[in-house]
This record gives C-alpha cells, structure tokens and sequence, in this order.
C-alpha cells in the first residue's frame, strides 16, 4: 500500500499543476464524506484518540510524557484517515479522468 502525503503523490493528480490539482481536490471533497466508510472511520478515530489520551494521562499523570504519547496517536490516527479519505477519492478521480490521463473538467 502507497502512503500518499501530498497531492502530488496522488498518481491521478500527479500530472496536473497545482490550481488543477486543488480545482479537482476540491470538487470531490465534499462528496467523499458521504460515504459511510468515512464516516464510520472518522468516528473510530476519534474515539481512539480520546481513549489514548485518556490512558496516557492515567498512566504516567506527573510525567509530561502522556502529551507526547497522545500527541503522536492522533499524528497515526490522522494519517490512517488521510490514507483511507485519499483511497476513497481516488474512486471519484478516475471516473473523472479520461483516456487520455486528463480530467475531464479542464477539456
């Protein structure tokens, strides 16, 4: 599996420039959160951000090391939903993306 950062590392997205890029981003944005996966994800995500807060927090109270712990399960947790967002609309790039490698909203 591919860990995508960037759009650029988006391989539908990869050829265009950059206000192509952002136009195409954020036309399907929107639309990927209506798919339950990401819902359902998000909310997942969520709860186990929370609950490594809570446990790192109990775990070492007096210890400053609990932020640094909570804070690097959400930097995990992000990017595990970034990874499945950025999977989701790759389904829409594609059915927007012609024979020939370009989208076609700029023909």
């Amino acid at each position: 599996m591919k860990i995508y950062f960037t759009l650029k590392s988006i391989p539908e997205l990869s050829s265009l420039p950059g206000d192509k890029r952002l136009v195409l981003w954020r036309k399907y944005y929107p639309k990927v959160f209506k798919h339950s996966s990401i819902r359902i994800s998000l909310l997942v995500i969520s709860i186990a951000m929370l609950v490594g807060f809570y446990f790192s927090l109990r775990i070492e109270p007096w210890v400053p090391y609990g932020y640094v712990v909570s804070g690097l399960i959400c930097v995990i947790c992000y990017l595990l939903f970034l990874q499945l967002f950025i999977s989701v609309l790759r389904v829409y790039l594609k059915e927007e993306t012609s024979q020939e490698g370009h989208p076609k909203v700029f023909k």
